[in-house]
Formats: structure tokens, C-alpha cells, sequence
């Protein structure tokens, strides 16, 4: 069982809510298979939840409903927070809804909703959510400061090993000289090597940052056409929401020989503020010379993002654009969305093509591609 750092905890998902909300923290930074994960709810302004009574949880199959009392508006100012803390439990690896009720003063009926989709997983089997920039954790060691702990890293392997082998170490001499900041590769989980980092002993100051930021007024969502091309010489389909390779694919003097299949899907390109959108990055790969398939491959599961890092045949190349994952049915709930599913050809030089029409999916399947369901959620326009 992995010791968490005490004080820290997540916004993991912000519900979509009709004026409640729901939001699920766990003390490892994110939501993983084991500890207690627990639900932070708010009734909607002025109201409150009654924190004197106890709030109902219900686990069936893969949904948690959670049920709360709305606090009477007589009772005396600060009898209770905002914010009411509801212990869920752990939570099994997987797709999970997690579903708010308040009932009304008498516990009547129900007067407010919210819910969250969300996934569990495993430490250690996932892609970091936001891998802009590299991988970070803040630490001070027990006995080197930050210059000894930068040579340390640099002419030791072995130490470097045990620290989950640091891309590099940056040291502000001038305003932390006891601290450091270890960098790992971009898809790394910094919440996975906090934990990593921990187990050795040896430090008395871990914060893990995983990017996401906002600025107190961020700019506006971007959203494009991710355009579909296919190589008739090879077979093979590839996309981009990018201008500058559009331009250089439609012009020939990018990549030559893919032409439109006038096919496309709309997606959001730039998050102004990623770590408040319900899409998450569509991490794209491309086989490695030699190794792996001369094509590409787009996910927003974190997990495959990792089997597919780790492989050895795939060289991480951008986020390509953020979508949303499917729900805890397989599907797409959110308002204005819609499913892109994906098929695989497993002979031949291997590729895959996206697609939102099931039609486009029945005819890839007679010419013997394979079926892979509905790889993420995308805007219907």
C-alpha cells in the first residue's frame, strides 16, 4: 500500500450541474484504485448542505449516488461550510458516474442534481493529463541540497534510478538553495513519481505539479475541423487539426500523396483553460523508424497513451487536439457531443481510421478492418 502525502489533493473532475456541484479529490493528486476516494458537494448558492446529517452513498455496479439534506435557511450563519466532504471509499479501476441528489429541507424530494464522469486507474499505468511541458516535482532531500542533489542525480546512476530517472534538475540557488526541481519526460505522471519519490525516504518536501494552469482570465476555447486525408498508394488515413500541415498537405509541399477524403470532425483544438474543460488531450504518436509502423495513432486514453509510450515502437510527437473520453456506458453524454469511433487494420502495414458515421464503420469492416468502438467524444459541430 502506497503512503500518500498529507494536504494533498486534487479537483479531479468539476461536475456539469443543474446548480449543485460535485467535485471527486483523492490524497494521491488523482484518482487511483486504492485509498479513499471522496466527494466535495455544494448545494447552490445561498443554500448549503446540512452538514448534521449523515449523507447517504450508494454504490451500484459502476455508479455512486450520493445523497444529502439541504440546510434549512433559518439555521445560524456558519453552522455549516460550503462545501460538505462525503467519504466515497475505493473505487475499482475504471469508468465510474458519480451522481449528487439534494433533497430539500425535509428530505421530500429531490430539488437540486449533479454528476461526474471520471475514470480510476492504476498508479503507474497512465499518461500524465497534461503533458504541455515536462513532467515536475518540487523536492528538498533530507541531507543534499539542491546543488549536491543535482550532481548526485548527473554523476550517479544508480541514485538516479531510484529516483525514477530524472530528465534533469533545475536549481534556483538565489531563492531555494535546500530545494530542487526534478523533471521527467513529458507523458510521465508527476503524481506516480511524487509517490516514487516518497517510498525512498530520503525527502521532507514532495509537490507534484501536473500543468493545466489558467491564467485569472484565460483565453477563449479554439475549435477546428481535424481533417481526414488518406494515402491511396499506402492505405492509410491520417488527420490533423493543425493549419500549417493542412496547408503544406493541400499545397504538396508537406508529406506528398495524401489528398481529403472530404471527411472531417470538430474538436477542440486549444483549451484555454485545460484544467477546466471536460475534453482531455488526444496524445499522438507515430511508429518508430525500424520498430513500428510507418503511420500514426491518436488516443485520449491515458492508459493506452502508456502502453503505447512504453512499447518501444511509437515516438510521443504532440497533443493533437482534446476530446472527451467516453462515459461510464462506453458512450457520449455531454450536451453537444458526439461519438468518433475508430477501426484498425491489422494486416498490412498497420494504421487506423476515425470516423463519425457508423456507415463509414460497416464499410472499413467488410474490407477486413477491425471494429474498435468509440474511441473518444467529439463536438457534433
Amino acid at each position: 500500500m502506497l503512503r500518500y502525502a498529507l494536504g494533498v489533493s486534487l479537483l479531479a473532475v468539476i461536475a456539469l450541474a443543474d446548480a449543485a456541484t460535485l467535485r471527486l479529490t483523492h490524497p494521491y493528486g488523482e484518482l487511483i484504485d486504492r485509498g479513499v476516494v471522496a466527494a466535495a458537494v455544494q448545494s447552490s448558492s445561498p443554500d448549503r448542505v446540512d452538514c448534521g446529517i449523515a449523507p447517504a452513498v450508494a454504490i451500484d455496479e459502476r455508479t455512486v449516488t450520493i445523497t444529502v439534506r439541504r440546510l434549512d435557511r433559518n439555521a445560524p450563519y456558519g453552522t455549516c461550510p460550503s462545501e460538505v466532504m462525503v467519504p466515497i471509499g475505493e473505487l475499482a479501476r475504471g469508468a465510474w458516474r458519480v451522481e449528487l441528489r439534494v433533497l430539500d429541507t425535509f428530505g421530500a424530494g429531490v430539488v437540486e442534481t449533479a454528476y461526474v464522469e471520471t475514470r480510476i486507474h492504476a498508479p503507474d499505468t497512465t499518461c500524465r493529463r497534461f503533458p504541455q511541458s515536462r513532467a515536475a516535482v518540487d523536492v528538498r532531500h533530507r541531507t543534499l541540497d539542491g546543488a549536491r542533489l543535482q550532481h548526485q542525480v548527473a554523476a550517479d546512476p544508480s541514485f538516479a534510478a531510484r529516483l525514477g530517472h530524472p530528465f534533469d534538475v533545475l536549481v534556483f540557488a538565489y531563492t531555494d538553495p535546500e530545494g530542487a526541481i526534478l523533471r521527467y519526460d513529458w507523458l510521465d505522471n508527476p503524481h506516480d513519481k511524487r509517490a516514487l519519490l516518497e517510498r525512498t525516504g530520503e525527502f521532507d518536501r514532495l509537490n507534484a505539479y501536473d500543468g493545466g494552469f489558467c491564467f485569472t482570465t484565460p483565453p477563449p476555447d479554439v475549435f477546428a475541423d481535424a481533417i481526414e486525408y488518406r494515402h491511396a498508394g499506402l492505405d492509410q488515413y491520417f488527420y490533423t487539426a493543425n493549419a500549417a500541415e493542412i496547408a503544406g498537405l493541400d499545397a504538396g509541399t508537406g508529406a506528398r500523396g495524401w489528398a481529403r477524403t472530404g471527411k472531417s470532425f470538430r474538436v477542440l483544438l486549444e483549451a484555454g483553460c485545460p484544467s477546466a474543460v471536460r475534453e482531455q488531450s488526444a496524445y499522438r504518436f507515430f511508429g518508430k523508424p525500424g520498430v513500428g509502423p510507418s503511420s500514426h495513432v491518436f488516443t485520449v486514453d491515458r492508459e493506452e497513451c502508456r502502453i503505447v509510450a512504453d512499447s518501444g515502437a511509437w515516438l510521443y510527437e504532440s497533443v493533437a487536439f482534446w476530446a472527451t473520453p467516453p462515459d461510464s456506458r462506453g458512450g457520449c453524454s455531454q450536451p453537444g457531443e458526439i461519438p468518433l469511433y475508430r477501426v484498425w487494420k491489422s494486416f498490412g502495414d498497420s494504421n487506423h481510421r476515425f470516423t463519425t458515421e457508423r456507415a463509414v464503420v460497416e464499410e472499413m469492416k467488410a474490407k477486413g478492418w477491425v471494429d474498435e468502438g468509440t474511441a473518444m467524444c467529439v463536438r457534433a459541430s
